[in-house]
């Protein structure tokens, strides 16, 4: 089953959202409205890859209407590393939107989560510095390889009918924590990463 199809097994209700339409309608991007249970999330999931300017400009006004909303931000299965690596031969405009939007999204005052599964070909490890915790999906339980000195919330998921009940623990989790202390961690992670890579 595709990703993209997986979250609408998981989630109770679902409004897809499109912006300016300027340029594409940002199909690379399936976002919106969501409810898991009464909790309100702006869902963010991969629906192919990132390439085009209009599917970033579509991650940002989302993650906009995130916090005007002050609602959580729930990414499933949005590889933004694969994404910025695919840029680096792309125009300066692509390159700039990408950046706006990780930056936007590094910076954003309200809990984030990421969903993955162990048959994503992504780089977790920089995934999962861009948010605050994330529930994997995977047979085997794995070590934490975030480090312990960098706070992060994972949750192991052994299958699908599991999943629902993981997300929601895990955002009651996140939501308990300080949004100062959510954007510190995230861009101290994401700042360790840079350092190791260089």
């Amino acid at each position: 089953m595709a990703h993209s199809e997986l979250f609408l097994q998981i989630i109770d209700r679902f409004i897809e959202l499109y912006g300016d339409r300027t340029g594409g309608r940002g199909h690379a991007i399936r976002g919106g409205l969501a409810w898991i249970q009464d909790t309100k999330v702006i869902l963010l999931a991969e629906g192919s890859k990132l390439q085009h300017p209009s599917s970033w400009r579509r991650l940002s006004r989302l993650l906009s209407l995130a916090q005007q909303l002050r609602r959580p931000v729930l990414l499933w299965h949005l590889p933004f590393q694969i994404a910025t690596t695919a840029s680096q031969g792309a125009s300066l405009v692509i390159r700039n939107t990408i950046q706006n939007s990780k930056l936007q999204l590094l910076q954003l005052p309200l809990p984030i989560i990421s969903v993955f599964d162990e048959s994503s070909r992504v780089p977790l490890e920089y995934e999962l510095a861009m948010v605050d915790g994330a529930v994997l999906v995977q047979s085997q339980p794995q070590a934490n390889s975030m480090g312990d000195n960098l706070p992060f919330i994972l949750k192991i998921s052994s299958c699908p009918s599991t999943l629902k009940s993981k997300i929601l623990e895990l955002l009651n989790q996140i939501s308990a924590i300080p949004v100062e202390t959510l954007v510190h961690h995230r861009m101290n992670r994401v700042r360790k990463i840079v350092d190791l890579s260089d």
